[in-house]
Order: structure tokens, then sequence, then C-alpha cells
């Protein structure tokens, strides 16, 4: 239970869509008599991107949200931010299996749906962490900071899209959102953030997320390739375009297991993102350099020695036969497996490993020397 400024409960959003205020006062009335009302928001988006919103909002397709959006209407709708003093968890039914809930919001939610005619004209969060989702992307703020941000007025009028719908205003505002909206780590090189933000030779900021689909939709990202198995992806923030590749627990990238244990054991930085505890770091970052690269570059080799000394690792050798053996090991030790990315740009390294390889890696190995020894030959005829 969270105790802030006064709440004593949990905080929960309702939203009542466009199409279900006909019922706005009934619904309204009953709220008062289970919550407590902290605040009223009338909250209409831009009817050209409404569908975007909705998108974004529910993490489903366009097509989806389309659909969304007609039944629930894209005019004005109403943002309620409640306090259940008594909450409740119990088991429920819903569209993501048998989930542990608040059984005062859920059951509350589904009355109301009978009541606008079924369907799903009304929102209602499920837990806390659900809360800190839609407050995140509604106002760009925490649970703790919209506790905070309280006031006596409970009726508001805000005209806005979700948050970041046109960019990000720095990588503090952009990384606030993520850690309250879905799982994920940012893998590597993030020494330095947010003030010295470099991404290696190394090119961009590799995310591991659990959704690739969701983190798509809450950065409001922009694919690169987006008719191949590549994952490079383009968030504005701060003005400038910035690359990333988000890599998902699905894409073979890395060991599912593993990728999903890098998640659940992830570390909230002290400056605002989060980060692979430090074994999974070292040892995630070690197969980066052997699996993923052809050589290991210098500045892996310095990081290393500096993240070996955290698993007392004394006097590391950085020999490659030696981190290969090191490597090996860990895998073995872990049970963790080799897997070959179905992002076919990315290295794969079966010399050291021996890992069986797919058709398509190798008929696409092919052509890339094809072509590199084609572009040397017509350098040469230029000359």
């Amino acid at each position: 239970m969270v105790k802030i400024d006064g709440i004593n409960g949990e905080l929960h959003v309702i939203i009542i869509w466009q199409h279900a205020r006909y019922m706005e006062t009934k619904i309204i009335n009953d709220i008062e008599n289970e919550f407590t009302i902290h605040a009223k928001h009338y909250i209409e988006w831009d009817n050209k991107t409404a569908y975007r919103n909705f998108s974004r909002f529910y993490a489903i397709k366009s097509r989806y949200a389309k659909g969304k959006m007609k039944h629930c209407g894209a005019g004005e709708f109403l943002l309620l931010v409640v306090e259940d003093s008594q909450p409740i968890y119990e088991e429920r039914e819903t569209n993501d299996g048998v989930v542990r809930v608040n059984k005062n919001l859920f059951d509350k939610k589904s009355l109301y749906r009978q009541w606008t005619g079924e369907g799903h004209k009304i929102h209602a969060t499920n837990t806390i962490a659900e809360t800190g989702h839609n407050l995140a992307l509604f106002f760009g703020v925490t649970y703790q900071e919209y506790i905070k941000s309280l006031s006596s007025a409970k009726a508001l009028t805000v005209e806005s899209n979700l948050i970041g719908h046109k960019g990000w205003h720095d990588f503090a505002q952009f990384f606030k959102v993520l850690n309250a909206t879905l799982n994920y780590v940012i893998l590597r090189n993030f020494e330095g953030f947010f003030d010295d933000i470099v991404c290696d030779e190394h090119l961009d900021i590799d995310l591991l997320v659990s959704n690739y689909n969701e983190i798509k939709l809450v950065s409001n990202s922009k694919e690169v390739y987006p008719h191949n198995s590549r994952v490079v992806n383009q968030v504005l923030i701060n003005d400038e375009m910035v690359d990333f590749d988000f890599r998902s627990i699905d894409d073979n990238y890395m060991d599912k297991a593993w990728s999903n244990d890098i998640l659940n054991c992830r570390v909230l930085d002290d400056v605002g993102f989060y980060k692979p505890a430090d074994e999974h770091y070292f040892y995630s970052l070690l197969y980066h350099a052997l699996i993923h690269k052809k050589e290991i570059s210098p500045d892996y080799l310095s990081r290393f020695k500096v993240l070996s000394k955290n698993l007392a690792i004394n006097e590391l050798d950085t020999n490659r036969v030696n981190l290969l053996a090191l490597l090996t090991r860990y895998m073995e030790k872990n049970s963790i497996g080799f897997t070959e990315p179905d992002d076919r740009s990315v290295y794969y390294n079966t010399v050291d490993f021996k890992q069986k390889v797919s058709l398509q890696r190798k008929v696409l190995t092919q052509f890339y020397h094809l072509k590199h020894r084609l572009k040397i030959s017509l350098l040469g005829l230029i000359k």
C-alpha cells in the first residue's frame, strides 16, 4: 500500500469515453458512493490523430485502434482519478487471462459497461502499476508525482494528445514514461547517461524489451526498415531523431529465458533508467562482443576489466580465448543457449561455437559477400 500526502489507499483511473457519457451522472454518483474522486480531467484529443492515441494507450495496432475509436468515440471524454481506501485483490478473467486485480475497480468497471450497452466504453485500471501507466501517458508524470500535484480543483479541462505525440523534450522525460509503462533495460553503453550519451561505434541505443510492438507505440517511434527483420527505430528526442534497436525476448537476439531473467532482475539507475544487474550486464556484453561482433572493440575490453571487478573476477585476462572460455562456462552453468538472431543484419559467430545457421542467413551472407566483391571490382575498374 502506497501512502503519500494524505492518500491512504490506491489511486485508480476511470475513463468515461465519449459514447458512454450519456450515463456520466449516474456513473459519477455511484463512484462517489464507493470511492473518493480526487480529480476530473475533461480531455479532447486531436480528431485527426485520435486513433493514434488509442493505439498507443491500449498498445494495439492502428487498424484495431480505429475500430476502438469508433466504438468509444473520438470526442471529449472524462478521466477520473479516484481513491480506493479499502482495496481488495482477487483473481478475475481478463483479456490477458486470469489475473489478480483490484476487485472493487474491476467489478465497477464491469457494471458500468453493462449500463452503457456492454463493450468497452468504460476504462478502469486494475492495479497501481496500470494507474502509473495511464498517468504517465496522459500527463507525463509518475504515480507519486501525480499525487503531489493534486489540488482542490476537481474539474479540469485538458486538450492534449498523449505525451510524446510530437516527440520528447529530452531523454529524462522519455525514460520516465518508459519506466512507468513497460518492461525494458538499456543493454549497454549507458555510462554517462543522460549528460553524455554516446552510442559507441556502436551507432544506436540498444533496448531489451518484453514486447516489441508496445515499445514502438509508447515511444511513438518510426521503423527505419519496416519491411524486413531489422529492428532499428527512430525516436524524436529534443528535436533530433535518435536511433534505437528494440530487441525483444521473442526475436532470438539472445536466449529467451536469459532475456526474461535480465528483465526480471533489472536495476533502476540513479539517473532514471533501467539497466541490467551487474552479472547480467557483464555476461550479456561479453556475449554481444563475442557472438554478435567479428572483432571485440577496444572500449569493450576496457569495460570488461572494470565490470569484472564488481563480480570478484580478479585480474581478468581479456585474451579472446580466455573470454570465450569464460562465456562458455557461464552459459553452461546457467543452461543458456546460443540463438541465431531473427534480425539477419546482426552478425552471428559460428566459427568459435560451431552453431547451426538457417538457410536464409546462409543465402543472405553469400549475397553480401558477392555484393562486396562486386563493389571492389567496380572500384578497381574506375581507377
